[in-house]
Formats: C-alpha cells, sequence, structure tokens
C-alpha cells in the first residue's frame, strides 16, 4: 500500500447512460442491410440451384449416351452372332439327315432338336424349314410366324452369297397375348448329295436379346425406347414415363407423330441429345446388319423427365438451402455485432474503470488505504463477512479478519514488497465462512497521492466442507477391494489405497485404463463404453497389465451420476480372483478374452508376436455373418451392426483363451487360432456353428479356413482365408470350407 496521508471516501460514478442505446437512423440502417443480405442470399440460391440441375442433366446425358453406344455394339454383335448361329443350324446333322432321307423318322428327330434348342436358347423363338419356292415344310412350332416367304427373300439370291445370311427388318407378332417384336434370318439350303434346296429360317425375340444385353451393361433401370428409320416404337423400358411427357405412345406406335420436334433432331443429326420442354432425350442411330446392300437402321433413344432430374437433385437442393440459411444467418449476426460493437465502444467511454471492477462482479471486493483501513465495499462483501455495508467502512482490515496488528503488518510488509498478496481466514466462529484473500494494489495508484489496495474476498466454505468430507470417504472407501473413479475416456480420478497398492501407481492418477491393462482392454473400449451407456455397467476378465505383469482379476465398471450433476463416472472395482477360482456369478458372462481387435495392423502385430512354433502351426478362420437377401440395403447398416456385435459377444464367450477375435470389416469377422492344425480348426468351426445356431445368429453365416505356411507373409495369409471364404459361401458343407490347408513342398525335377 502506498504510504501517503489519509485517503478520503470513495464516492460512486454509477449512472445510466453506461447502457446501450438504439436510434431511429440506426435501426433503419440495420433493417435496410438485413433485407439487402435475404434478398441476395436468395438470389444465390435460385442461381446455383439452377445450374447445379443442369450439370446434373448434362452429366446424366454424358453417361447415358455412353450406355446407347454399348447397347449399340453389342445389339450388332448378337445379331451377327445369331446369323452365325443360323448359318450352323443350316448345317446341322439333323436336318442333313433329314433332307438326304425325309422320313417320318427323321422328321422327327429334326423337330425334336429343334425344341430342344428352342428351349434352352431364350432369344431363339422358333425354327422353320421352307422349300426353295418359299413354302413352308416343317417348324418347330405349331402356329408358324409365317406360311411363306416373302418375295424379297426369294428372289434376292445375292443375300446369300458366300453363306451370308439374310436379316429382316423388325417386326411384330402377338405372342402370349402380347404384341412382341421379332425379326427372322434366312440361310440358304443347297445339298447337292440329295438334290434339294430351300431356306432355313430362325425367328428372334427382340425383347430377349434386349434382356440378355442390358444387365451386362448395368442399365436394367435406364430408361429407353428403340425406334425403326419411320419412327414406329418396337421396344423399350420407362415407356410409362414417357407418357408423362404429354406423347401418348405405346409399342408398335409412331414416335415421329407422338413428339415431332424431337423426332426431327433425331433424323437430322443420327446422333446426340435434345431438350424438350419437361425431358431430355438422347439418341444413337445404329446398323444391325453388316450386308453392303441391305440397310438395317435403327435409333435408340434414352431419355429422363426434367421433374425426375429435379428429384435427384432435391437432396443437394435441401443441403444447399441449409447452407445458405446458415451463411445468412452468420452474416446477419456479424451486421448486428457490428452495430452492437460501436454502440458498445460508444457506451464504453461512459464507464468508470473502478467503479466497474468494483459494484459490477460478483465476488466480494473492498477498497482499503495504505493505513489498512477499508473505504467501499460491495454488498456481496458485506454478505460473504456478515457484516452490514455501512458498519465496514472505516473499520480496520486486522479487525474485521480477527488478526492481530503484529500479525497484520507482517502482511502489509508482504503485500508492499510484491504488490500482491494472498491468504486464507477461517472466520466460522465468528459467524462467517472460510474466505480466500486476494489483494492487489488499484490501477493508477502510482499516478495519486494517496494510494488503494482492491481486495477481492472469496467464500470458499462448501469446497472446504466437500474435502473434509472426501477424506471421510476416502478412508470410508480404504476397504480390501480396489476402487477408483474414472471418467468416461477411462482416466483415474480417485483410487482408494488399495487400488493404488494393487498396481503400484505410488500415489500418480494421471494414468488412463488402457494405459494401465494395455492390449488387455484397449482394442474393445469403444465396445465397453457402448455397453455402459445402453446397460449401465460391464464386467470381464483381466489376466496381465501393460508392462506384462500378470494379474488374476474380475474388472466391474459401473456408471455413476452424481445428485444435481450431469456429469457422468465410472466406478472400477477389481476383484482378485485366487488361482483355479472365479466368482461363477462373473465368469458365467465374462468371455476368456476380452480384447478384440479393429484394425489391419493391429492384427498383423499380433501374429508376428506368437512365439515361432505357435505362428507355424497356427490357422486362421475368416468368418462372414451376412445373411444373403437379409441386408441388401444402406439402411439395413444398424442391423448388421447390431447383428455383428451379437455374434461378436457371443463369440468372446465360446473363444478359448489362447484365440484371437478381431473385427475385419463390417459383416467379416477374423478368428487367429495358433498352434491349432487344421482337423482341430473345422473341428472348432463346426462347434461355433453349433453354438451360434442355438442361439439363432447362424443363418447366412460362412467359415473359410485357411493354414499358415512357413515363408507366407500375412497378407498372402489373409488372401488364402479370403478364397477359402468364397468357396465356403459357394459349395461349402455346413457353410464351412479349407483351402491351402495341405503342406506344399518343392521338388527339384
Amino acid at each position: 500500500m502506498l504510504t501517503n496521508g489519509t485517503i478520503p471516501q470513495l464516492k460512486s460514478l454509477l449512472f445510466s447512460a453506461q447502457g446501450i442505446n438504439w436510434s431511429y437512423q440506426r435501426k433503419l440502417a440495420l433493417a435496410s442491410q438485413l433485407i439487402m443480405l435475404l434478398l441476395g442470399m436468395v438470389l444465390l440460391t435460385n442461381i446455383i440451384i439452377n445450374v447445379g440441375e443442369r450439370r446434373l442433366q448434362n452429366d446424366w446425358a454424358t453417361q447415358r449416351y455412353g450406355e446407347l453406344q454399348t447397347l449399340g455394339t453389342m445389339l450388332s454383335d448378337k445379331v451377327s452372332f445369331q446369323e452365325f448361329r443360323t448359318r450352323t443350324f443350316a448345317q446341322s446333322e439333323s436336318l442333313t439327315h433329314y433332307l438326304e432321307s425325309p422320313s417320318a423318322e427323321q422328321k422327327q428327330s429334326m423337330l425334336k432338336s429343334w425344341n430342344n434348342l428352342t428351349a434352352n436358347i431364350h432369344d431363339l423363338l422358333e425354327i422353320a424349314l421352307f422349300n426353295a419356292q418359299g413354302n413352308l415344310v416343317s417348324s418347330s412350332s405349331t402356329n408358324s410366324f409365317i406360311i411363306r416367304l416373302p418375295a424379297e427373300v426369294i428372289n434376292n439370291k445375292t443375300a446369300y452369297s458366300g453363306n451370308n445370311v439374310f436379316t429382316s427388318d423388325i417386326k411384330f407378332a402377338p405372342i402370349n397375348g402380347r404384341l412382341e417384336p421379332y425379326w427372322y434370318q434366312v440361310s440358304w439350303i443347297d445339298n447337292p448329295s440329295a438334290k434339294k434346296q430351300g431356306f432355313l429360317v430362325t425367328f428372334m425375340s427382340l425383347n430377349s436379346t434386349l434382356q440378355r444385353i442390358k444387365p451386362d451393361i448395368g442399365i436394367n433401370k435406364s430408361s429407353f425406347i428403340m425406334l425403326d428409320a419411320q419412327g414406329a416404337l418396337y421396344t423399350g423400358s420407362g415407356i410409362d414415363k414417357i407418357q408423362q411427357a404429354q406423347a401418348q405412345i405405346g409399342i408398335g406406335g409412331s414416335f415421329a407423330q407422338a413428339l415431332p420436334q424431337v423426332w426431327r433432331e433425331i433424323v437430322l443429326t443420327k446422333f446426340g441429345q435434345f431438350h424438350s420442354s419437361d425431358a431430355t432425350f438422347v439418341f444413337l442411330k445404329i446398323d444391325l446388319t453388316a450386308q453392303d446392300n441391305i440397310d438395317r437402321d435403327y435409333y435408340l433413344v434414352s431419355f429422363v423427365l426434367d421433374k425426375g432430374i429435379v428429384a435427384r437433385f432435391a437432396h443437394w437442393r435441401q443441403l444447399m438451402i441449409i447452407a445458405i440459411s446458415l451463411l445468412t444467418i452468420l452474416a446477419g449476426a456479424v451486421i448486428i455485432l457490428g452495430h452492437l460493437f460501436k454502440l458498445e465502444k460508444r457506451a464504453r467511454g461512459y464507464n468508470v474503470e473502478l467503479v466497474d471492477s468494483l459494484f459490477n462482479d460478483n465476488h466480494g471486493v473492498l477498497i482499503a488505504g495504505d493505513n489498512g483501513r477499508i473505504v467501499a465495499a460491495n454488498r456481496a462483501a458485506a454478505s460473504i463477512l456478515n457484516i452490514s455495508k455501512d458498519k465496514l467502512i472505516e473499520r480496520t482490515l486486522a479487525r474485521v479478519f480477527h488478526i492481530e496488528t503484529d500479525k497484520f503488518q507482517l502482511f502489509r510488509n508482504e503485500f508492499l514488497a510484491q504488490k500482491n498478496w494472498s491468504g486464507k481466514f477461517d472466520l466460522r466462529q465468528y459467524g462467517s465462512g472460510i474466505i480466500d484473500v486476494d489483494a492487489k494494489i488499484a490501477p493508477d495508484s502510482q499516478y495519486l497521492e494517496q494510494g488503494f489496495a482492491i481486495i477481492n474476498l472469496n467464500d470458499n466454505s462448501a469446497l472446504v466442507q466437500s474435502q473434509e468430507r472426501e477424506y471421510l470417504l476416502k478412508k470410508l472407501s480404504d476397504s480390501a477391494v480396489p476402487v477408483a473413479l474414472i471418467d468416461t475416456r477411462g482416466h483415474l480420478i480417485k483410487v482408494n489405497n488399495q487400488f493404488d497398492s494393487f498396481l503400484r501407481l505410488g500415489g500418480a492418477t494421471d494414468k488412463t485404463l488402457i494405459e494401465l491393462f494395455g492390449a488387455e482392454i484397449e482394442p474393445q473400449w469403444n465396445q465397453i463404453q457402448q455397453q455402459i451407456s445402453l446397460k449401465g455397467s460391464w464386467q470381464g476378465h483381466l489376466s496381465m497389465l501393460a508392462d506384462g505383469s500378470l494379474i488374476n482379476v474380475d474388472i466391474l465398471l459401473n456408471n455413476y451420476t452424481a445428485e444435481n450433476s450431469d456429469n457422468e463416472h465410472l466406478i472400477c472395482t477389481l476383484l482378485p480372483v485366487k488361482k483355479g477360482k472365479s466368482s461363477p456369478k462373473v465368469r458365467e458372462s465374462i468371455p476368456f478374452r476380452s480384447a478384440i481387435l479393429v484394425s489391419y495392423s493391429d492384427v498383423e502385430r499380433y501374429f508376428k508376436s506368437l512365439d515361432i512354433h505357435k505362428r507355424l502351426h497356427s490357422s486362421m478362420m475368416l468368418m462372414e455373418i451376412m445373411p444373403d437377401g437379409v441386408f441388401s440395403h444402406i439402411s439395413d447398416r444398424d442391423k448388421l451392426e447390431k447383428r455383428q456385435q451379437d455374434i461378436e459377444m457371443r463369440l468372446l464367450l465360446e473363444l478359448p483363451k489362447a484365440y484371437q477375435l478381431a473385427q475385419w470389416q463390417l459383416g467379416k469377422l477374423m478368428i487367429i487360432l495358433p498352434n491349432t492344425s487344421a482337423d482341430e480348426a473345422h473341428q472348432f468351426a463346426l462347434d461355433i456353428m453349433k453354438r451360434l445356431n442355438e442361439h439363432g445368429l447362424s443363418d447366412g453365416v460362412c467359415v473359410g479356413l485357411v493354414v499358415y505356411h512357413e515363408g507366407q507373409t500375412f497378407s498372402q495369409f489373409m488372401d488364402n482365408a479370403e478364397v477359402a471364404l468364397k468357396r465356403a459361401k459357394h459349395n461349402g458343407e455346413h457353410n464351412i470350407c479349407q483351402a491351402y490347408t495341405r503342406t506344399v513342398s518343392m521338388v527339384d525335377s
């Protein structure tokens, strides 16, 4: 404290002008800025959404054009293959025998062969034999598509030169009550030995041909149609969608009449895209025959409605609207905060630092002169000291804190030397509490003739009482069982003496359960947290510390939330188990091994750390737990994760202590079986499947077994396990299959 004369009593400088006042002009400016911001963001959102939909539309058109190119190429190749197939049928042995010896028996043999071909070849509708005059001789169907060949087929001899096959244009015929498109191929038959000539005709289904092609290029769900050179619609998918575009058209109808503008663009450009008022069309011209003198031109057209593009972009539109809305809110907040900053800056000039620090604080504050006499106090200080505010004024600090004059002078000298002082006074016997005192020199005291000190008071009675209760509870918790209080992340908070002694902590609590128990608990810590959050507790067995020391304890983790508190804690209890004994209630649900490895590097490190003898004689069991057809959609991911957790818990209960469970990926689990032969591993797999079946968890589970061979890398070991799993999924007995389980030896030749 400054030692200069007497100090007059401070006067209050508080007044109403300290507040923030909004003027009419400032409110008008703020409203105009917010309106301009809102209009600008709405305009920006519309521009971004329109550009995004147009970009999505162009991307769709590019993708569909590539699909149409692939479809056209494969369709042309398919027609060429069908021509080769027709030529092969014309040279078949059964047909040759019938032509050489046209008996009823030979005819029946030929028809049986044809019926077998039409039954096994999906796109083949019928095989028919016509004489040289074009009249029907025999057919694999009772109702043949045609009974006489057209004159253009009979007289077009050049079409059959060099073993060529004539391919007709696409026609329609009623099949099973539906109008189906088809075409036929004609091969000339000239049998010199039988002195007979004629035509072999095969009829092919266009729909079946396309159904065989579409899955190979992944366009099963794409909407497309096929047109001829006059605009007639032959086949396609999604015709109901094109009818939504105000185009009433069906199979056999005229696309040119339904959508004349689109058809005109198709005929003029041959390939490309066209944007109508409510749909986008992508088209490509194809030729289905390789004969120079015959034109078989068709058009493949794919389309998408504009409202389909809008629906596909709906997710991004929502995200964009949310992002722009948040950005608008943030920008508006910045504008408002800018005005508030200016107003606050103006109001700050009306404040007095001393009055602000004294009266605008919730802590008790005293102002004392250099002689130790109190000149001012706030209400909080009077409440803490249990003395009225008026009585505090002009009292000395020694009297207020009930200390002797000599001792007060020591405190005063220390304050003058260090410019601050801190201490604690127990005033409970005087009707107050335990008070922390922090004294410092008032601002700008060096420029005044008389010095002041600001003394902050803090009532810590509740804290001290809680510390005393904690001490008593700690004494009470020093039982024969090691107990620790930890947070939800596993950090130690409090431990009793038995816990400290058992784990040799030496009083250090800056550790976690993972650091103490290492690999015994680290791989499954996330699962432990999940189980505690769901069930409120977890229990397991520990056999080793992180430093390699062997222990034999059961561990119990219970959730604990204090009253009037949102903070969650865990109570960790260690129950030492005598050798050969274990708590029956705990061991019924505690697996031999509680650690689950969750990454490739952890599994590889664990495998390499095995004893060389165990590693050379180890096996691996790769298990897939996804039933076919059950988890087929991304929304089933939660069900699959729950199923995997149930199987993991069951496996942990069944695994021997020497085996190690690992999470390979979602839907796949891996078990390392050290020092286990292929037969032992297979028997273990059968036992596991039996246990899973007893609990209703074996549906769709497949197991692949492999044996480690000397010189293999862990990656090769894993690849072999994948091969075994694939075999188990297709032809394994009990869904279990072995691979690479025989010893391979190299013999010099």
